[in-house]
């Protein structure tokens, strides 16, 4: 069950049928009484019987604009949200005949936004968390990117919706709390039965135990030296593919897209950070896997020229020409007379470049 953010394949009937329950109990939550009179209405106004009808309309339409089998991080990011919701629109007949009273407006715009304010926060980015967070985090962007552009374009201050729906607080990490938060707003997510297992009994079932990398900079270290690899050094094709990679820990990862000519300097970087350890003897990077660094990376750094993984192992390809250029990165991260410039560096990309 899932909201139509999937990477794998097109929403299936069944997948928004399930979309409809969910968001059709949720409207049954917020809009009570009077206010649920006065939504009946304005269904009708948009030739819908009920909520159920407007929902399903609603996903159909959304399968045909967004091709869910490209899913993607940089697809998400290229959407128009706002071109889409005109075409929904026109697609939508509306009667245009309703007379509300003032009173009876004010109250159901509030529950509205109750409604949204839930929809988005405690179902859509908690089951795109559960599905992809890189995914939960693109969508996030696109969001505050597409209220941005309704501001200039319209000449409009959305900054009261901006607050009320609470957008810069839209969960993009998992957390229990989150998942309970999900289940007690729909019914048929049950928790997550937690079996004591030992290692070898993991093994003798044949369960592969997942490859993490960790990765001990600071957020501010991390978003500070990606940004560089791609500013500076243009190594990257998005820098911030890179440093989600490097700060999932665990979760769902992300293809990063290397300029083939630099793949050297990202290895030697790499190799660098995996070579220091901190005041702990930790390696600032490093695998669950004892030296599974380089298989690891394998699996996600992606050649620019073929959009494929390196066809050579990369700890066969040659670094020595990157290796001074490494040291000079990686010296000024740890360079403690440099920490609060870093952090502060980092706090002006996160605003100018809303990761």
């Amino acid at each position: 069950m899932s909201l139509p953010i999937k990477k794998e394949s097109s929403l299936s009937l069944n997948e928004i049928s399930e979309s409809v329950k969910v968001l059709t109990n949720l409207t049954e939550q917020y809009f009570v009484g009077k206010d649920a009179d006065l939504l009946q209405i304005l269904l009708k106004e948009l030739s819908f019987n009920n909520t159920n009808e407007f929902f399903e309309t609603f996903f159909l339409l959304i399968n045909e604009k967004i091709d869910f089998n490209s899913l993607s991080n940089t697809y998400i990011e290229q959407l128009d949200l706002i071109a889409i919701a005109k075409e929904i629109g026109e697609a939508v007949e509306y009667n245009g005949s309703v007379n509300l009273n003032e009173s009876d407006i004010v109250k159901f715009e509030n529950t509205l936004k109750s409604f949204s304010h839930s929809a988005l926060h405690n179902v859509a980015f908690p089951l795109m968390v559960l599905e992809n967070p890189n995914v939960a985090i693109s969508a996030k962007n696109l969001l505050k990117r597409t209220l941005n552009s309704i501001e200039n374009a319209e000449d409009i201050d959305l900054s009261e919706v901006y607050d009320e729906l609470d957008i810069e607080n839209l969960p993009t990490e998992f957390s229990m709390e989150l998942f309970s938060r999900l289940g007690a707003n729909i019914q048929s997510l049950k928790a997550p039965e937690i079996i004591e297992n030992t290692h070898s009994e993991i093994v003798s079932i044949g369960i592969a135990e997942p490859k993490i990398i960790y990765c001990e900079l600071s957020i501010e270290q991390t978003i500070f030296l990606t940004h560089c690899l791609k500013e500076e050094y243009m190594a990257l094709k998005n820098w911030k593919t890179l440093y989600h990679l490097l700060k999932s820990n665990g979760k769902k990862y992300d293809n990063v897209i290397v300029n083939s000519k630099k793949i050297g300097l990202i290895l030697s970087v790499l190799s660098e950070l995996h070579e220091n350890k901190t005041i702990t003897d930790e390696r600032y990077l490093h695998t669950n896997k004892g030296n599974g660094l380089w298989p690891f990376f394998q699996e996600y750094l992606i050649d620019s020229r073929t959009d494929q993984p390196f066809s050579t192992l990369l700890r066969k390809i040659n670094r020595k020409t990157y290796e001074e250029d490494a040291k000079k990165i990686v010296t000024q991260i740890f360079d403690a007379s440099k920490q609060n410039d870093i952090i502060k560096r980092a706090k002006e990309i996160i605003q100018k470049e809303k990761l």
